[in-house]
């Protein structure tokens, strides 16, 4: 799996196994509701108020590592934001080798590899957050650093700034990706290919709606990495029928299919790949096309070249 956020992935369960140890006040079931965009964003400060500690980073991914399994996903680029956690105390120190342990283990025990991309907030086009994010993976270089995200909501103004940060990334040997056309339209997919040189795109559904935007994907071979239940209940699309996976799909464009953020949605990869089939009849010849994807795109399969 090529698109899921480790922190958007932080289960009921798992928050109140670590309250409980820490003697905190559960979270509720309402923890995870949402009526739109910025209230989904909201939530995340709330996820990360208790994680202090070197054990609670541990028990996230170990927890993160086992439901991977019990999908049978044998490799993932998880989504993980460090500035997230620096810029409230909680230094890298603390937080990263626990959780590249219980990676570790679960490789070993589970057979699941997870590699993580570090995403950069953006921040009304401000590029501190993405020139500290590469200086923590200069400062504490791992092998399961593998690349760099821009994510956050879309704007035009928060495009062009970043261009010194993925040059910066191309030159350490990152992998780079960013989230656009989720909600802004098919020129700001083009803008974050011309000016990013990204290798794969976060979401990017509204690149249907531009068929020179489509050829440039697939001249380029650089896939969308689609959530269709998170694209449902976030309101990126109407409904499950107006989704332009199938349209995409049709056209060529290469795609993987992804969770975004299971623990909000309440979706496996299972589930996604079922939804396919449901509302837009992909066949199993064709949901293997994209889970084959899932190889051909992964950070270590894309040439740099």
């Amino acid at each position: 799996m090529l698109h899921i956020h480790f922190e958007g992935s932080v289960s009921l369960g798992t928050l109140r196994n670590i309250a409980v140890r820490k003697g905190r006040t559960l979270p509720d079931n309402a923890t995870y509701s949402f009526r739109n965009f910025t209230e989904f964003n909201a939530i995340f400060p709330k996820i990360f108020e208790p994680l202090t500690e070197e054990q609670d980073f541990y028990e996230l991914a170990a927890a993160f590592a086992e439901d991977l399994a019990r999908q049978n996903v044998t490799y993932c680029e998880a989504f993980y934001v460090p500035l997230a956690h620096v810029r409230r105390g909680v230094p890298f120190e603390i937080f990263f080798p626990p959780l590249a342990c219980a990676l570790d283990e679960a490789e070993k025990n589970l057979g699941v590899c997870v590699n993580m991309i570090f995403s950069i907030i953006r921040t009304g086009g401000n590029t501190g957050w993405g020139h500290q994010t590469l200086d923590l993976i200069e400062r504490y270089p791992h092998p399961r650093i593998v690349g760099i995200d821009l994510a956050g909501p879309e704007c035009y103004e928060t495009i062009t700034p970043f261009e010194s940060v993925y040059r910066r990334a191309k030159l350490l040997g990152l992998h780079r990706t960013a989230h656009s056309g989720e909600f802004c339209g098919p020129d700001h997919i083009r803008r974050t290919i011309q000016h990013l040189q990204v290798e794969r795109i976060g979401h990017g559904i509204t690149a249907a709606q531009d068929e020179s935007l489509m050829q440039l994907l697939i001249e380029k071979d650089i896939p969308l990495e689609i959530c269709p239940t998170s694209n449902v209940k976030l309101g990126a699309v109407a409904s499950w029928e107006s989704h332009p996976v199938r349209k995409l799909f049709d056209y060529g464009v290469p795609i993987v299919i992804g969770t975004d953020d299971p623990a909000f949605f309440g979706s496996t990869l299972e589930d996604e790949y079922r939804q396919l089939q449901r509302y837009f009849h992909f066949s199993e010849a064709e949901i293997e096309v994209l889970r084959r994807n899932v190889v051909r795109y992964r950070a270590s399969g894309i040439s740099d070249e």
